[in-house]
């Protein structure tokens, strides 16, 4: 990573930002009130999510929804 083109464009090196990114992506799908999940459960949930704001859904279930129909 160039450090100094970063930090000279203000672009955050830093893991916190990306921490940060991360709860409140997992916090506004997976802690809604009333909901419970298990890690079983949850990680296919925000594969989705990651896939839909990514902007790569569609080649997420080209690959993935014939394994998902069997």
């Amino acid at each position: 990573m160039r450090y100094d083109e970063c930090l000279a464009d203000s672009v955050p090196i830093g893991s916190g930002i990306i921490e940060a990114g991360c709860e409140n992506v997992v916090g506004q799908r997976m802690k809604r009130t009333g909901m419970c999940w298990s890690v079983v459960d949850a990680n296919p949930v925000l594969w989705l999510r990651r896939a839909h704001l990514g902007g790569w859904i569609d080649r997420y279930w080209n690959d993935h929804g014939t394994r998902l129909a069997a």
